[in-house]
């Protein structure tokens, strides 16, 4: 940064909403002061507009997906997220109705989808007042729409909480599990988070009808190999259908893992390219390099095989309350690690390349070696996810089958089960006729005869 300063680029620190004025003025008159520092003056986002998009740029894209952010900071301190310090641990928070507004605009104008982006609403203090007037909007307008929402895994026990959420529209949550290992998760500053929950917490979001979708990272401090190897085993064995994502540890700049490093002299790769929580960017204290590489090769295949994603189908389907598909996440999360190799959050096809567009220091490759590589990896590329959507609409299809067969039977069960009943009732209003001769008592019945023996 001080780099930058000196080669007279100046800096904006801090949240933009209600100081932007400053900076265009002092752009104008060509009197740019070196650093604009704002990061404690947090804004009122009540009073701040919402973002505007163009619809058909939306529905074109793959997702067709609004993001609404509902509020700004985290009280939590995790040791690898840089929210507290970029937007404060005290929540900034829009108004309810504006937000219900928003969702209604868009949504009449063939919006389906939108995201309260959010790093946890359930730590918004007005998450009651958001759901409601969503509530209530959806009630007296008669939209339809989906919303997926981030929250901790806690947030399942605030009263209300699960109830609401899916009377507002969320049909989708990602949770930030990040670890099942008691120790590792104190030590990176998330005590909310209890692995003897966990079990509660994916019933209860299932029993609501929700899809939840839960960030698993890797490479914590103190993390061995075997260790990471046997974490990830237990959490595929004992949540078989249930959907992660993976990331690798990240010190992000901003964030305390970040500072730590730096002040013990850590190596911590430059090129912050390479900081997409996909990448081992620094060098860890447990785990050497050789093995460093070799332990997202390992794992994708396990937590993104088509046996795991057959499981999340049938469980979605399987779902009581809301049966789901699951197929847009199998989609892209498979397609993002296991032919794109990047994960989900950088996931896409056609990438251009340009041969003459290097980083400074790179030389510029042939043509007669650039080209057949670039057109090799990208039929390679269209190969690869073409198999794989055609396995996954195969599975999907014949998920959709087997769950159709298993409640036809279960209906028929029931139906076997409702006419044994009946016929097991006595019903007293048919006449009786009394054998006096060989005292006995015989009741007619709709279904059976029952013969009982006199005194």
């Amino acid at each position: 940064m001080q780099d930058a300063i000196d080669m007279g680029a100046s800096l904006f620190v801090g949240q933009a909403e209600g100081h932007l004025d400053d900076l265009l003025k002092d752009l104008h008159a060509n009197a740019l002061k070196p650093v604009y520092d704002y990061l404690r003056d947090l804004p009122d986002l009540s009073a701040a507009p919402m973002p505007a998009y163009d619809v058909d740029t939306i529905k074109k894209s793959f997702t067709g997906i609004v993001p609404i952010e509902t509020s700004r900071g985290c009280p939590f301190r995790c040791t690898f997220c840089c929210i507290p310090n970029t937007q404060g641990v005290e929540m900034q928070m829009r108004d309810p109705q504006v937000i219900a507004d928003y969702v209604l605009d868009y949504a009449r104008k063939g919006v389906k989808s939108f995201f309260l982006s959010d790093d946890n609403i359930a730590r918004n203090k007005r998450w009651e007042e958001v759901f409601d007037k969503l509530i209530e909007m959806r009630r007296k307008h008669k939209v339809r729409y989906e919303l997926i929402i981030e929250a901790d895994t806690v947030a399942y026990k605030i009263p209300r909480f699960i109830e609401k959420a899916t009377a507002a529209g969320v049909t989708d949550v990602f949770i930030g599990l990040e670890s099942i290992d008691p120790e590792i998760i104190k030590a990176a500053g998330k005590k909310h988070n209890r692995a003897a929950n966990v079990r509660d917490m994916f019933s209860s979001w299932y029993k609501a009808g929700a899809v939840t979708i839960s960030g698993f990272i890797i490479g914590f401090p103190g993390e061995t190999e075997e260790r990471i190897l046997s974490n990830v085993d237990t959490l595929l064995r004992e949540y078989a259908g249930e959907i992660f994502t993976i990331s690798v540890l990240t010190p992000l700049p901003g964030s305390v893992d970040h500072k730590r490093l730096d002040e013990k002299g850590t190596y911590m790769d430059p090129d912050l390219n390479n900081y997409d929580l996909g990448h081992f960017v620094f060098n860890h204290d447990t785990l050497d390099e050789k093995t460093v590489k070799s332990l997202t090769p390992r794992i994708v295949p396990k937590v993104y095989s088509l046996r795991r994603t057959w499981a999340i189908m049938l469980q979605g389907l399987r779902n009581p309350t809301k049966s789901v598909t699951n197929f847009a996440w199998t989609v892209g999360l498979t397609l993002g690690y296991r032919v794109g190799g990047t994960g989900v959050y950088e996931v896409g096809s056609g990438r251009y390349r340009n041969r003459k567009l290097r980083r400074p220091g790179l030389p510029i490759e042939p043509f007669f070696v650039f080209y057949p590589k670039y057109v090799f990896k990208e039929v390679w590329g269209v190969l690869h996810a073409g198999f794989y959507l055609a396995a996954l609409r195969g599975m999907l299809f014949f998920a959709k089958r087997k769950v159709a067969k298993e409640r036809a039977a279960a209906q028929k069960g029931e139906r076997a089960e409702a006419g044994q009943r009946q016929s097991r009732r006595l019903d007293l209003d048919v006449p009786v006729w009394i054998n006096k001769q060989r005292r006995m008592i015989l009741l007619p019945m709709r279904n059976v005869s029952i013969l009982a023996r006199g005194a």
